[in-house]
């Protein structure tokens, strides 16, 4: 057993608001083969959170406080030089970690979980994220369009960007509670048909759109809203404005999404850029069936998509590569009337159910993913640094 590689999960922080960073994290360090990795999350910033509290794997906290105290550069070497890691896997893109970690004896990875957009990071952290990602070891990018975007931009190395899509924990996504006491614990209607996203209330997700999906639906129909963000407070008044403010519920931020599941009957996925979409493998493996407005992104790439004709009901946005113009009525009106036929006969689209929960296990478990990245650690941990 002592020749097992020793590798450290390297995340922001133990937090259910980091997103879906902080669970593929976790879904990797459960499933690397144990006998030839002995692995951990590491987290820079704060204090025990859900993952602790979940227990299903080792963890740590350097709690530092950010790359302007020199303690923080200091911390982070001692450790990860103490501790004998030999792969730091970056989960997550702190880049002054990544640079505190030069010659420390570990072998470097960063995981990108989406295109890059150097617009929209400017000019200073556009050479800081090429210096880190090109002195990195290797590079796991989740879709063969984020490699692309990283060789396009010169963020990597070619011989050094892998693709490895990400996964989920799938029979943990089948291990429910029961939809009345999933219901209790939310104070959801028991007898309400729920429609629910699980994201950060921002413009960019169409949270807006679920308030116009509403408007059309029966008054039977409820919005659920999982996760918390700067929207919040904007989509409460427009809900009160277009009447619909009883008929929407807002949970915040879940540490464990799975009673979210449980207890809505269909997701609505209205986001206008996806790099891969955790949500949406999460929700198949629950059986819950999935509408969603078209959007841009590598989520439904031929090469490896996840979305399908056979897996889920998409209805193309009128412009979908327009992240800001508000989507036209005639498309919310067609998603709308789609979700509103589920409302009326689920049968009908439990086929589409049961191929949604068939596609995921075989192309997205976390038992898929980890032996891919496992490929990568080995392929790197002897090279020369």
């Amino acid at each position: 057993m002592s020749s097992r590689l020793r590798v450290a999960m390297v995340q922001y922080r133990d937090d259910a608001a980091a997103g879906g960073s902080l669970r593929v994290g976790e879904t990797l360090v459960r499933h690397l083969d144990p006998e030839r990795f002995d692995a951990r999350m590491l987290f820079v910033y704060g204090e025990p959170g859900p993952v602790a509290a979940a227990g299903r794997v080792p963890v740590d906290y350097l709690r530092c406080e950010g790359p302007l105290h020199p303690g923080s550069w200091r911390r982070f070497r001692r450790e990860v030089r103490h501790a004998g890691y030999d792969v730091l896997h970056f989960q997550d893109a702190i880049l002054w970690a990544m640079l505190a970690s030069v010659r420390s004896g570990a072998a470097r990875v960063l995981h990108v979980h989406g295109r890059f957009f150097p617009a929209a990071a400017g000019r200073r952290n556009l050479a800081l994220n090429r210096i880190a990602g090109r002195s990195a070891d290797a590079q796991i990018c989740i879709s063969r369009g984020a490699r692309e975007a990283q060789l396009a931009h010169r963020l990597a190395r070619p011989d050094r960007a892998h693709v490895v899509y990400n996964a989920i924990d799938v029979p943990y996504f089948r291990d429910l509670p029961d939809r009345d006491s999933a219901r209790r614990v939310f104070g959801l209607p028991p007898g309400a048909l729920l429609l629910g996203m699980v994201c950060r209330l921002v413009w960019p997700k169409g949270c807006e759109d679920l308030l116009r999906i509403l408007e059309r639906l029966p008054a039977r129909w409820h919005g659920v809203l999982a996760g918390e963000g700067p929207d919040r407070s904007r989509l409460e008044r427009l809900a009160a404005e277009r009447g619909v403010a009883g008929r929407l519920h807002f949970l915040g931020t879940c540490g464990d999404v799975r009673p979210v599941y449980a207890s809505i009957d269909a997701l609505a996925f209205l986001t206008r850029y996806e790099p891969f979409g955790l949500v949406l493998v999460e929700a198949m493996a629950a059986g819950v069936p999935v509408f969603a407005l078209g959007a841009d992104g590598e989520y439904r790439e031929s090469a490896y998509p996840l979305v399908t004709p056979a897996n889920a009901v998409v209805v193309e946005r009128a412009h979908p590569g327009d992240y800001l113009v508000p989507e036209t009525d005639e498309v919310v009106a067609r998603l709308s009337a789609r979700i509103d036929e589920f409302g009326r006969d689920p049968a009908r689209f439990a086929p589409m159910v049961e191929e949604a929960r068939r596609w995921v296990a075989e192309r997205f478990d976390g038992r898929v993913q980890a032996r891919g990245v496992e490929a990568v650690y080995t392929g790197i941990v002897h090279r020369p640094r």
